[in-house]
């Protein structure tokens, strides 16, 4: 992802004229709330000042471990329209 620092007259996207800070860390956490993610606000650590001081785990359940645990796999269902 590439950060451009100079803040653009107009929206890329829409060409809109209205435009306003976001602070992303804070935008962050409000997309994990709504999501229902677990959220931990860790204090003074050298690893998440390294990458900007936001940091996340992303967990999941492997094929393997759906199919020990529940019985099956799961798949995510595609539709075409």
């Amino acid at each position: 992802m590439e950060v451009n620092p100079v803040r653009p007259d107009a929206c890329p996207y829409c060409r809109g004229g209205e435009m306003r800070e976001v602070n992303t860390k804070e935008e962050m956490v409000r997309i994990a709330e709504r999501s229902g993610c677990r959220i931990e606000i860790v204090n003074q650590s050298e690893v998440l000042t390294r990458f900007g001081g936001v940091g996340c785990l992303l967990r999941y359940i492997t094929p393997d471990s759906a199919l020990r645990t529940y019985g099956r796999t799961f798949r995510r269902e595609t539709s075409v329209h």
